[in-house]
């Protein structure tokens, strides 16, 4: 090899070395110097201070648009409140949320949307937010494992954006925030959005009920029998209980191919 070819390999690696060393700083920094702030997330308010023992929904967005929440408190006497979010976020994630905010007593039930079950990757969702609106998923992870999220999970331009508006001061105000759970206190006092109009999304568009929920797979993902253990193991340890239901979708042409949806469920209760 000649000398200007090993120069020129050597600064490349240089340079991806700093490159890399940079971006872990940048993530490190979001992680670690700047802290949690109060009244960002309004579930996450609803799970820490509504008292246990209490019914509580997560899942995607499906459940937080259709769980009537005040009628099922109603008919059980026991309160019961709705933490769904984003089908984007990992069922794991889900799971280390549950273990740090459960309360004894607590009964979770999860009607997972499809796409937990046949989906092995993180969406951009839970890192491009994961150091704002939805920091406590990666506060509730061990010190180490949420470095290796963070790193491995979180696109480099959403970091460098996140950390220019973290120093620069420019996610709403404390005053701004605490306005706005007050008026979702009056409103939504569940935090769900059953009520709501139902909402269309343009890139959902050529998109039957069917082949969105399926996301058009049908392969269960390898790691699901390790979760089920986990989450017995997380409902022994808190004293809770975890109960998997079907995802909380309707209408005919959502399980039009009837075949297609027992296997996967048979599979999914193997």
């Amino acid at each position: 090899m000649r000398t200007s070819e090993r120069n020129f390999l050597l600064a490349a690696a240089g340079a991806a070395m700093a490159l890399l060393g940079g971006f872990a700083a940048v993530i490190a920094t979001l992680l670690f110097a700047f802290p949690p702030q109060p009244f960002v997330n309004y579930r996450l308010f609803l799970l820490e201070t509504v008292p246990g023992p209490r019914i509580v929904f997560d899942g995607g967005s499906s459940a937080l648009y259709a769980i009537n929440a005040p009628i099922i408190e109603k008919h059980y006497g026991t309160p019961t409140i709705v933490i769904a979010d984003h089908a984007g976020i990992p069922i794991e994630a889900k799971l280390t949320r549950i273990r740090r905010y459960a309360q004894p007593g607590d009964t979770f039930i999860l009607p997972l949307e499809w796409p937990h079950y046949v989906r092995d990757y993180t969406e951009p969702v839970l890192t491009r937010h994961g150091y704002w609106y939805f920091r406590h998923y990666l506060d509730a992870m061990p010190v180490m494992e949420r470095l290796s999220f963070a790193m491995t999970n979180t696109r480099p331009h959403d970091a460098f954006i996140e950390l220019v508006m973290r120093a620069h001061d420019r996610h709403p105000p404390l005053a701004e925030r605490i306005a706005d759970f007050r008026r979702r206190l009056s409103e939504n006092a569940h935090g769900a959005y059953f009520d709501r109009p139902r909402r269309d999304f343009a890139g959902l568009q050529g998109f039957t009920c069917s082949q969105y929920i399926f996301l058009r797979r049908s392969e269960i993902i390898p790691g699901l029998s390790r979760i089920a253990a986990d989450m017995a193991s997380i409902a022994r340890e808190k004293g809770i209980k975890i109960m998997i239901a079907w995802p909380a979708v309707a209408g005919p042409e959502c399980y039009s191919d009837r075949a297609r949806v027992d296997r996967m469920a048979g599979t999914v209760r193997a």
